[in-house]
C-alpha cells in the first residue's frame, strides 16, 4: 500500500473520532498506477462500461486525467 495512505489508515484506527479534511494531495498518478496494477484483471467492466484492458491501453493519460479531476473536485463518478 502507498506509504502515505498506510499512515492515514494507522492514524484513523488509533483515533476513531479524528476527521480528515484534506487528503487530495495523496491522489497521485503513482498511487493510481499502483492501484491499477493490483486490481483483478478478470473483473467485469465498471459502471462506465470500460474494461481493465481498455483503461490500461492509455494508462498514463487516464490516470493523469483522473488525478487532475480528483484534485480540482471535478471528478463525477458514473451512475
Amino acid at each position: 500500500m502507498y506509504a502515505g495512505l498506510e499512515r492515514i489508515a494507522q492514524k484513523a484506527k488509533a483515533a476513531l473520532k479524528e476527521r480528515f479534511t484534506a487528503l487530495t494531495h495523496h491522489l497521485t498518478v503513482d498511487l493510481f498506477k499502483e492501484t491499477f496494477s493490483q486490481m483483478n484483471r478478470r473483473g467485469a467492466p465498471g459502471v462506465d462500461r470500460i474494461s481493465m484492458a481498455e483503461y490500461g491501453q492509455n494508462l498514463d493519460a487516464n490516470v493523469a486525467d483522473l488525478a487532475a479531476r480528483m484534485k480540482r473536485g471535478a471528478y463525477d463518478a458514473p451512475n
